[in-house]
C-alpha cells in the first residue's frame, strides 16, 4: 500500500478512540470521550509534516442509537479537516470500508488476487472534496464548500 500511496510508512489512527469488543459494541456505548480523543489523533496525524497521504478505512455501517449522531459528526468533521489540510483522500475501492473488507472487494474485482496486489488498481484517490464517506452511505460535503 505505501509504494501505491508514496510513502515509506504509515500510522493508524481511529474515529473512535477506544477498544471495542465487537463492532456491534458501539451501538450500546453511552456517549463518550473516545470521539473526541479520536479527533485529537486524526488531526495529529494528519497536520503532521511529514504525512503525504490518507486512506480511509472504517466501517460504513452508521451505529444505533445515541453514537448515530456522534459518528455523523465526526464524518463531518473528517471531510473539514481533509480539505483544510489540503489532504484528497485515498480509499480501498470507490468509497472507505473497514479493511477486513478489503480482501471481499478484491475477490469481486479479481478472483484469487490479494488486496496487496490488486492496491496499485483499487486504491483510489477523490479530489474535490466530495467523497462517499458513510453515514448511511451519503455523500458528505465539507462545510466551507
Amino acid at each position: 500500500m505505501c509504494a501505491v500511496l508514496g510513502c515509506d510508512s504509515f500510522e493508524i489512527v481511529n474515529l473512535y478512540a477506544a477498544e471495542l469488543p465487537t463492532s456491534g459494541s458501539l451501538d450500546l456505548a453511552t456517549p463518550s470521550p473516545a470521539w473526541e480523543e479520536g479527533r485529537r489523533e486524526i488531526e495529529r496525524a494528519v497536520r503532521g509534516s511529514d504525512t503525504k497521504a490518507v486512506l480511509l478505512g472504517y466501517g460504513v455501517r452508521s451505529p444505533a442509537g445515541p453514537q448515530r449522531t456522534q459518528y455523523q459528526e465526526q464524518l463531518h468533521w473528517l471531510a473539514d479537516l481533509l480539505t483544510s489540510s489540503g489532504h484528497a483522500p485515498w480509499t480501498y475501492g470507490d468509497r472507505p470500508s473497514h479493511p477486513s473488507r478489503w480482501q471481499r472487494i478484491a475477490h469481486r474485482h479479481s478472483p484469487g488476487s490479494s488486496v496487496y496486489d490488486l492496491a496499485p488498481e483499487l486504491l483510489q484517490q477523490h479530489e474535490g472534496g466530495s467523497l462517499r464517506m458513510g453515514a448511511g452511505n451519503v455523500a458528505i460535503q465539507p462545510t466551507g464548500a
